[in-house]
């Protein structure tokens, strides 16, 4: 009788051992609002065609977490969706942690975080429809992206085109105060660059003279968005601004 409920409390801790491990580390995979985004094309030079370039982008994606882990433990995915003729790539931005991660208890502060995702060996034929992306984003509409062959900044120019959006459903946001800064440079002082207004489509254009040249690192940025009582602002340190890239930037608020 003895060794009968002996066998029987073993086989209780067992299953209440391996309840407790069911439980330990269960992963979280969770999707992230999206406040901005900004790319640019960078060209390969050691691939030229005189019908074709192959180049890098580099998406810049601002992420909106609510807790510690949703700041701290943040990555993109990228993935290929549709026929394969025309296929959309997508950007997802996501936190991924665990339930026994110290960052679960390290509090629920809010916080923005700029992830970069590289792109490389783009080719595309001048005059093409380009390639289509969009990026995920939990609170509202995705960002729609085009990467196409009209990428290059007039001669000695880095171009920031910047559209600002409003946050519930991505209209144009008319009459916004742009304000670009700059974080460092190769070349010049650190500090602002310029201002603009947006028009009523919602873009501001701002025309920064470089001596950096093509493709080359110009200057790690900061776009600030002003529309009443309203701030959003978007930082880029890891992907700067290169000689004459156009940098196309998107800011919800």
């Amino acid at each position: 009788m003895f060794e009968r409920w002996r066998g029987l409390a073993a086989a209780l801790l067992l299953g209440i051992v391996a309840a407790g491990c069911a439980q330990e580390g269960k992963l979280i995979d969770a999707p992230l609002s999206v406040r901005g985004v900004a790319y640019d094309q960078v060209a390969d030079t050691t691939e030229l065609g005189l019908r074709y370039r192959v180049f890098s982008t580099h998406f810049k994606v601002q992420v909106h977490g609510m807790n510690a882990c949703e700041v701290t433990r943040t990555q993109l995915e990228l993935s290929r969706v549709g026929p394969g003729g025309d296929p959309i790539l997508v950007i997802r931005p996501m936190a991924r942690y665990n339930t026994d991660d110290p960052c679960v208890n390290a509090g629920n502060a809010e916080g923005d975080t700029t992830l970069t995702l590289t792109v490389r060996n783009i080719k595309k034929f001048f005059g093409d429809a380009g390639d289509k992306y969009l990026v995920n984003n939990a609170e509202g509409p995705v960002f729609p992206l085009l990467v196409d062959t009209l990428w290059l900044a007039p001669p000695a120019t880095v171009r920031f085109r910047v559209r600002v959006e409003d946050r519930v459903d991505a209209s144009a946001v008319v009459g916004a105060l742009v304000a670009l800064d700059s974080l460092s440079v190769s070349g010049g002082a650190v500090g602002p660059i310029g201002t603009a207004v947006t028009d009523t489509l919602g873009f501001a254009t701002i025309d920064v003279a470089t001596t950096v040249a093509e493709g080359v690192e110009a200057f790690r940025y900061q776009v600030t968005v002003t529309d009443g009582p309203n701030t959003q602002v978007l930082k880029v340190r890891d992907a700067p601004a290169r000689g004459r890239s156009i940098e196309r930037v998107f800011i919800r608020i």
